[in-house]
C-alpha cells in the first residue's frame, strides 16, 4: 500500500447530535406539517467533529467503552443515518457488513436470498451467479439452499450473510462485530476471509470489543471517547493505551507497548499468543499457570494449574477461564469458575480440567484472570477489565473430534495454601 493512493474513505468534521427527550401532545400530534412536529429537550453528542482516512490495504481497527460512538460512525459510513454535520467521502464498492442477514426475506429459500441479498450489497444477477457455489461452500449450507431462511439457526443466518457480504469483494468492507456470530470454525473462517481481502488490497473499517481480534485484523487503531478521536496509530501504542486507562486504578503498565508489539510481530495469528498489554504488578497475582500436557491428540484431556496470590482480601474477587483460538474464545463464552474465594491473604492453588478437546492441528490459548464484581452483560469483556491475567498454551494435534459449537466448561478444584504472601 502507497500512503500516495487516494483514501477510500475520508471523514472530515463528522459529528452526530440525537434528542434526549421529545413531547408532543396529542392535539399537536393531529396537526400536520411543522406545527405537529416533536420538541426535543436537549442533545446527546454522539459523536463530535471526527475526522480520519483509510486508503486502500489498510485495516483501521475503531475501539473505545460502549456508547463511545463507535458503531455510529460505522452506521454514518454505511449510510443508515445521517451526520449532523460533517462530511463522508467514499470511492469504490463499499460493503457494509453490520447486520448479518440484513435485505434476506424470511420468506424465501437460502438459495433465493443469495440473489436477493447480493442485488442488496449492488452485485448483479450474473455477479451472484457466477459466485454462488462459492458463497454456498462458505457458508457450509449445501443441503439447506431450498430451505427458507426463517427456517435456519441463528448460526446458519449469520454463515450465509456473511459468506454473501464478502462475494461482493469490495474496496472498502466496514465491519460491526460480526465476526463474534456463530461457532468457531465458522470464526476462523471469517477470520482468514478477512485477512486475504486485506492482502489483496481490500481496506477494512472493524469495530470489535475483542481488542484481540482488532490486533491480529488491523495495523492501525482509531480509539473513540465520547464521540472524540482520543488516540489515532499503531495497534500496539492504542490499545495499550486503551488497556491502561480502562482497567479502574490502573497505572500504564511498564513497557506494555513493546510487549504488544513484540507479541504482535511475533506471529499471533497463527500461534494464538496473547495481544493484550501485560498488567502491571498489584496486590493479586496468578503464578505458576501450567498446562499438563502441552501437546495432546485431539479429543484429549488437559489439567491447567496454577495459583492466585493475594497480598490483601479481595472480596469480590472471581476467578475467570476461557480457551481461545485465533483471539475468539471457543468452545463457550469466558466464564466465572469461582468467585468469593480471596476472603483472605494468601495463596489459592487452582486446577481446571478440561477433556475431550476437539480442536484439530492447532494451538489453544488457555487464559485465566482474577476480576472484581458482578458478570459484564458482554463476556468478552472479562479479560479487559482483569485485575490480574495468565495465560499458557496447548498444541493440539490430529482431525477434529467433535462438530463446531460445542460447548466445553472445566471441573474447578479450589484449595487455599494459606500462608502470608505479602
Amino acid at each position: 500500500m502507497s500512503v500516495d493512493e487516494e483514501p477510500l474513505l475520508r471523514i472530515d468534521g463528522l459529528s452526530k447530535e440525537y434528542a434526549l427527550h421529545q413531547e408532543r401532545s396529542s392535539l399537536r400530534a393531529a396537526i400536520p406539517g411543522r406545527w405537529g412536529e416533536p420538541v426535543g429537550e436537549g442533545t446527546f453528542s454522539a459523536l463530535d467533529d471526527v475526522s480520519f482516512e483509510v486508503r486502500p490495504g489498510e485495516g483501521v481497527g475503531i475501539i473505545g467503552s460502549n456508547g463511545a460512538g463507535k458503531s455510529t460512525i460505522l452506521k454514518a459510513v454505511a449510510g443508515v443515518i445521517a451526520p449532523t454535520s460533517g462530511s463522508i467521502e467514499t470511492r469504490g464498492r463499499v460493503v457494509s457488513i453490520i447486520e448479518l442477514g440484513l435485505g434476506f426475506d424470511p420468506d424465501l429459500t437460502g438459495g433465493e436470498n443469495i440473489e436477493y441479498g447480493g442485488a442488496f450489497l449492488g452485485l448483479s444477477s450474473a455477479e451472484v451467479e457466477a459466485r454462488r457455489d462459492e458463497i454456498v461452500a462458505f457458508a457450509e449450507l449445501e443441503s439447506f439452499t431450498e430451505m427458507p431462511v426463517k427456517r435456519y439457526s441463528t448460526g446458519m443466518l449469520a454463515r450465509l450473510g456473511f459468506a454473501v457480504a464478502m462475494a461482493a469483494e469490495a474496496d472498502l468492507y466496514v465491519v460491526d462485530e460480526v465476526l463474534s456470530v456463530g461457532d468457531w470454525g465458522f470464526q476462523r473462517k471469517s477470520l482468514e476471509r478477512m485477512v486475504e481481502a486485506r492482502r489483496q488490497g481490500a481496506a477494512l473499517l472493524f469495530v470489535s470489543h475483542n481488542l484481540w481480534t482488532v490486533g491480529q485484523l488491523c495495523p492501525r487503531c482509531l480509539l473513540i471517547e465520547h464521540g472524540k478521536v482520543a488516540a489515532d496509530g499503531p495497534s500496539q501504542r492504542v490499545l495499550a493505551q486503551y488497556l491502561s486507562d480502562d482497567v479502574p486504578g490502573a497505572d500504564p503498565a511498564p513497557g506494555g507497548e513493546e510487549e504488544l508489539a513484540v507479541a504482535m510481530e511475533a506471529g499471533a495469528l497463527a500461534t494464538g499468543t496473547s495481544l493484550v498489554a501485560a498488567p502491571p504488578r498489584s496486590s493479586v497475582r496468578i503464578t505458576g499457570l501450567t498446562c499438563t500436557p502441552s501437546t495432546i491428540e485431539t479429543g484429549g484431556s488437559i489439567v491447567l494449574t496454577g495459583q492466585v496470590e493475594a497480598d490483601h482480601p479481595l472480596p469480590d474477587g472471581r476467578l475467570v477461564a476461557g480457551m481461545f483460538w485465533l483471539g475468539f474464545a471457543t468452545f463457550g463464552a469466558p466464564e466465572v469458575v469461582a468467585d468469593g474465594f480471596i476472603d483472605r491473604a494468601g495463596s489459592w492453588l487452582f486446577e481446571l480440567d478440561w477433556s475431550a478437546i476437539p480442536i484439530a492441528n492447532s494451538v489453544l490459548t488457555f487464559r485465566v484472570a482474577v476480576v472484581r464484581g458482578d458478570d459484564p452483560e458482554d463476556p468478552e469483556q472479562l479479560f479487559p477489565n482483569a485485575v490480574t491475567e495468565a495465560s499458557a498454551d496447548l498444541r493440539v494435534l490430529g482431525p477434529v473430534t467433535a462438530k463446531p459449537g460445542l460447548a466445553l466448561r472445566p471441573t474447578v478444584r479450589l484449595k487455599w495454601t494459606g500462608g502470608e504472601v505479602g
